[in-house]
Parts: structure tokens; sequence; C-alpha cells
């Protein structure tokens, strides 16, 4: 992402994270919880950026992602105020994911 291309960025990041979802779950596992801290840690630019395509990619790793650790682009994206767009995936994504809790 040092050249603001958060949409390719992201393009890299669902597609690794595919490719580790693929393997057998004993190989995945691991390799999938360090991948996604990368996943957390660019998740508030993203979602600045990019909300709809990065909150499509949260749902398409569904349980494989920690709710709580996305919480700092939950905010990021209610900070962006001014676009009623950029508010709204996360909280479908929010309301999805809760659902699937219960």
């Amino acid at each position: 992402m040092q050249h603001s291309n958060y949409k390719e960025a992201l393009k890299v990041l669902t597609d690794k994270a595919a490719q580790i979802l693929s393997m057998p779950e004993k190989e995945h596992r691991n390799r999938f919880k360090t991948f996604a801290e990368l996943f957390y840690k660019f998740s508030p630019a993203l979602v600045k950026r990019c909300a709809g395509d990065t909150v499509k990619a949260w749902i398409r790793m569904g349980k494989h992602l920690e709710p709580h650790k996305l919480i700092p682009a939950l905010i990021q994206c209610n900070q962006s105020v001014d676009s009623v767009q950029v508010r709204r995936p996360p909280t479908g994504w929010v309301q999805l994911h809760s659902t699937d809790v219960s």
C-alpha cells in the first residue's frame, strides 16, 4: 500500500487468504492466523478507501476472522461520517457476523 493502490492491495490479501484457506484445515489454521494479522493491520486503511470491497472480503473470510480485531477498521469507517455508503457496509457485516455467533 506504499503507492496508495488500495484495491490492488486488498486483492493481493484476499487472494492469499483464499489460497491459504483452500489447504487442508490442519495446514491452514496456523498459517491463516499469522496471515490474518496483516489483514487486521491494514483493514482500517482499506475500509476507509474501499469500504465495500473490504467488507465483502471480511464476509468471504467469515468465521476465520476475529471480529474484535476489526474494531479499529470499524472506528475508521465510522469517522468518515461524510459518506453513508462508507458507513453501511461494516454495519451489515457486523449484523451478519452477530447472527452467526448466536
